[in-house]
C-alpha cells in the first residue's frame, strides 16, 4: 500500500505565496458574491435561476451569510459556478511555514535551556552569551530535525 506523500514545507510555502498577495487587497464590504454578481449585471433572481430555480430571497440570504462569515464552502462554490467563476480557498499563514516552525522550536529550546543557564561573573558575560547562543541554535536544529508534531505538544 502506497502512503500519501506529505508536501515539503518549502514546497507548501511556495504554493501559498501567491495567496499572500491577495491578503493585502481590499475585500468588498458587501462581499465578493454581490460585488461580482453586480459587476456582471446579474440580478438576484437571475442568479437564483442559475442555481436551479431558488428564490431571489435565498440568494440575498446567501450573500448576507458570506458577509457575516456564516456561509459554507459548498454554497460559495455553487454561487461562484453559477456566475461562471471559480472559488479559490486557502489557509495562509501570517509568516512562512518554515519561520513558524523555527520560531516555535526557538521558544521550546529557550524554555528547555532556561533552567540550565547559571549566572556567572560579568567578566565572562560575552563568552557565556556566545556559548548560550550556540547551545540554543543547536537545540533549535535538533528540534526542527525531529518529528514535526513534537513542536506542538
Amino acid at each position: 500500500m502506497k502512503t500519501r506523500e506529505r508536501p515539503k514545507t518549502t514546497e507548501l510555502d511556495a504554493a501559498i505565496e501567491p495567496f499572500r498577495e491577495a491578503l493585502d487587497g481590499p475585500v468588498p464590504p458587501e462581499g465578493w458574491v454581490r460585488a461580482i454578481r453586480e459587476a456582471l449585471g446579474m440580478t438576484n433572481l437571475q442568479l437564483a435561476s442559475r442555481l436551479g430555480g431558488r428564490a431571489a430571497q435565498t440568494v440575498e440570504a446567501m450573500q448576507k451569510n458570506e458577509v457575516s462569515g456564516a456561509i459554507s464552502l459548498r454554497t460559495l462554490r455553487a454561487l461562484a459556478e453559477a456566475m461562471e467563476c471559480r472559488l479559490v480557498y486557502a489557509v495562509v499563514p501570517k509568516k512562512s511555514l518554515a519561520k513558524v516552525r523555527r520560531d516555535k522550536a526557538r521558544v521550546i529550546a529557550a524554555r528547555l535551556l532556561g533552567d540550565a543557564v547559571r549566572p556567572v561573573g560579568t567578566e565572562d558575560r560575552e563568552a557565556r552569551e556566545s556559548s548560550e547562543q550556540a547551545a540554543l541554535d543547536a537545540l533549535v536544529q535538533q528540534l526542527l530535525a525531529g518529528p514535526r508534531k513534537k513542536l506542538w505538544e
